[in-house]
Formats: structure tokens, C-alpha cells, sequence
């Protein structure tokens, strides 16, 4: 089966407005997709019950006073120049495609991941934290961008990488070198759960690990760990729990689908957004399971012959060398795509947020407030009912090569979902113009 592709419209403003380029999807979406999007900050069970579709009744506050409505208003009674009151330049970022292994990094291409480097790659407040078996953090590709946490899992402070997989993980979300990461620019918080001895983890300890996360500042959280590995860890009460309270703290979550081709990805959390692999004809990955509906979240990315980072160690001494990167495949290779994806998104809107509240002179919110300390301030200042953290979701399940229906005018953002690919394979550059 394979996708289709149908992202042929873009609308690509000069000018920004507070709301009218960081709510891209919203006023003028930047894509020609739309999204469904549940109730993700309630616990599990209550989650289940509750997944709600929002359209413009929900999505947006109805409070007349609120700058969103004032400039729909406007938008709407006139044309898209009456709002240049409230304007300011965008930026555009030079893009470097001339790093050594660019020509192997096929899914930089073919999710116009250099579209959307034009506006942004990635805050450097921004943490991605990688629950895995840990990271290379000697790579020249990560090296100066790795926060050490602990290994949960050997009970000691250092979480280096002893198999390879985390540190290619890592280098999907942030290389920045001789391979490219989606968001190059953002930080990795490399968090160790499975043992050197025995290779095993635990539930509780990725609850440990969550948690951690969250309170050291991680605005994106990574799990590439199977349903066999959860299946063999112990009660998940905890998990879950941990999983719900990033939620409610205003970390995205993402996890892999599963390996197995099954009709089914890996039962998860209902707040997690659990990744479908791709290749690169678009097409499901012959290992991947896919989505049969049944987690709201669920999205493809690219997961076969992915060229990323691995261990240092290969190289015998050397700082760095051929040796030192290596494709890999798996729906562990596509969930840190939607990682570095969410990376971008949540990056363009904060610098949309900056520049235009800074512009009116008034008071800004740092990073970590305006996603998440202050999180509900956040979403007060912009009218919203949902919080600018679930706005990112809804925004990269909005622009897929999926064809979804949009009404710009009456605030209609209506998803499709399929049974293969949930909403599609993502488009990193529609998601961030």
C-alpha cells in the first residue's frame, strides 16, 4: 500500500501575527491536513472515554475579548493585509546540506526536513530525553549537546551506550555533524533503563526514568522500547501513571510501534503517540505493525535504512570515523522522527510567540514556561481550551501526506485516520512553515 501524497497546497506568509503564524492550523493552516485530537491530559481509563474530537466550538475558547477571536474577526471580515497591525518579519535560517553523509540520509528529504530548517532547527532550550539504553555521549555528532543523566538500571551517574541503539536514536533526533538530526540545535537528556549486565529493564524503572524527565526539564520524551519488553516488566499501574503525569505537565510523549507486522502497534498508553515505520517508497515497512485504529495518536515516519549514529567505540580509539554510523531499521527508528518533528514545531512556535509579543513590548514567558511550568498561562494569553503542547500535536497530525478536510473559515479541522498509517506519514516542512 502506499501513502498518498497530496500536500500540493501551502500557504507561505511573508508577515507573522501572534496566532496567525504560531496557530498556523488554526487561522491559515500551513498545511492542507487537519486533526483529531483527544483529552490528553485525564488519566487512562478516563482517557478511554473521553477521546473528543475538537472543532471550533471546543478548540477555541468563545471568549469575544480574546486576541485569536479579535483577529479571526478581522481575518475573516477582510483580507489577510487588515491584520498587519499586529505584524512582524519571519526570519529565514541559511540551510547547510553540505555535511559528509547527507546524500544517505534519504528521510531528511523526503519529509521536507529542509523547508522546514528555513524557519528553525530546533531551541536550545529545548530537551529531548531519550529513555533507552543509553547514549554515546563521546560522539563528535552529539558530543556537545548530551545531558548525562542517570542509568536507572545499574544504579550509577553514567549513561554511556553500550549496544548502539540509543545512540542512534539520539542521532535521528540531534545529530549535528557528519549526519544530520531532525532539530540538530536541541539538547538530549540520555537516560539509561536497560542493564549492561543482563540487558533487561523494568516498568518501574522507565517510570523512574519519566519522571526524572520531567522534573529536569525534558519538553520531549522518546521510548524506543518493544511491547515485549513492556510485556516482561512487571505491573505497568506506575507506568502509566508516570506516563499521564508528563502529559499533564506538557511533555509530548512518543514511542515505537512495534517490529512484529502485526494488525496492531504496541498497546500503550493512551497518551503516548506510538509510531508506524515507513520506507522509502512510502510504503509500511514489512516488519512495522500498523494502526488499526486503535490508539488516537498513532502516525507513520520514515523507520528503514535510517543513517544515523553508533558507537565510538567501533572506531577503535579514533575520535571518529566511518565505522562510527550506520543505518538501522525499525519503528524505533521512526518514533525519534516524531520526536525531533515535535522538536521543530514546538521551536517555530515559541520564536513565533517571541517575536511578536516581544514586538508589542510586552513581558515573555521562557521556553520552559510558555510549554510547561506556566503551561496554562500560556494557553490563557492565547485563547485556547487546549495547551500549547497538544496545539504541536495537533499541528504535525495535521500536516501528514494524508488528504484531510479543512474549512479555514468555519474552524473545521477534521482528521482522517486509517487503518495502516493512523494519520499519515508525517511532512516535517508543512508542519513548521
Amino acid at each position: 500500500m502506499t501513502l498518498n501524497n497530496s500536500l500540493n497546497k501551502r500557504f507561505s506568509p511573508a508577515k507573522s501575527t501572534l496566532l496567525f503564524s504560531l496557530m498556523s492550523t488554526i487561522i491559515i493552516s500551513s498545511c492542507s491536513n487537519d486533526t483529531e485530537l483527544t483529552n490528553t491530559a485525564q488519566p487512562t481509563q478516563a482517557s478511554n472515554q473521553a477521546q473528543t474530537k475538537l472543532n471550533s466550538s471546543s478548540f477555541i475558547k468563545s471568549n469575544p475579548n480574546s486576541l485569536l477571536n479579535k483577529l479571526k474577526s478581522k481575518y475573516k471580515n477582510t483580507n489577510k493585509s487588515a491584520i498587519k497591525t499586529f505584524s512582524t518579519e519571519i526570519p529565514t535560517l541559511p540551510v547547510n546540506t553540505d555535511f559528509k553523509y547527507e546524500s544517505k540520509q534519504w528521510h531528511l528529504r523526503q519529509t521536507n526536513v529542509y523547508d522546514a530548517w528555513k524557519y528553525t532547527q530546533g531551541n536550545k532550550d529545548l530537551i529531548v530525553a531519550v529513555i533507552d539504553g543509553g547514549v554515546d555521549y563521546n560522539h563528535p555528532d552529539l558530543a556537545d549537546h548530551v545531558i548525562k543523566g542517570p542509568d536507572f538500571a545499574d544504579n550509577d551517574a553514567d549513561p554511556m551506550d553500550v549496544g548502539g541503539h540509543g545512540t542512534h536514536v539520539a542521532g535521528i533526533i540531534a545529530g549535528n555533524g557528519n549526519v544530520k538530526g531532525i532539530a540538530p540545535n536541541v539538547k538530549i537528556m540520555a537516560l539509561k533503563v536497560f542493564s549492561d549486565k543482563d540487558g533487561g529493564t523494568t516498568n518501574a524503572l522507565m517510570a523512574s526514568a519519566i519522571r526524572y524527565a520531567v522534573k529536569n526539564g525534558a519538553s520531549i520524551i522518546n521510548m524506543s522500547i518493544g511491547v515485549s519488553t513492556l510485556q516482561k516488566s512487571g505491573d505497568g499501574k506506575d507506568f502509566d501513571s508516570a506516563v499521564n503525569e508528563a502529559t499533564a505537565n506538557g511533555v509530548n510523549i512518543t514511542t515505537s510501534g512495534g517490529n512484529s507486522g502485526y494488525s496492531s502497534v504496541n498497546k500503550s498508553n493512551i497518551n503516548e503517540i506510538p509510531v508506524i515505520a515507513t520506507d522509502e517508497m512510502d510504503h509500511l515497512a514489512s516488519f512495522s505493525n500498523y494502526s488499526n485504529q486503535d490508539l488516537p495518536k498513532a502516525i507513520a515516519a520514515p523507520g528503514q535504512n535510517i543513517f544515523s549514529t553508533v558507537l565510538t567505540s567501533k572506531c577503535q580509539g579514533t575520535p571518529a570515523c566511518d565505522k562510527s554510523y550506520d543505518y538501522k531499521s525499525g519503528t524505533s527508528m521512526a518514533a525519534p522522527f516524531v520526536a525531533g518533528t515535535l522538536a521543530l514545531i514546538k521551536s517555530a512556535m515559541y520564536d513565533d510567540y517571541l517575536r511578536v509579543v516581544k514586538a508589542s513590548g510586552s513581558p515573555t514567558l521562557s521556553f520552559h514556561d510558555f510549554f510547561h511550568s506556566k503551561q496554562n498561562l500560556a494557553t490563557s494569553q492565547l485563547g485556547l481550551s487546549i495547551t500549547p503542547s497538544m496545539l504541536a500535536e495537533a499541528i504535525m497530525s495535521s500536516c501528514t501526506n494524508k488528504d484531510n478536510r479543512q474549512d479555514v473559515y468555519s474552524m473545521v479541522y477534521e482528521a482522517q485516520r486509517d487503518a495502516v498509517f493512523g494519520y499519515g506519514r508525517v511532512d516535517v516542512g508543512a508542519a513548521t512553515k
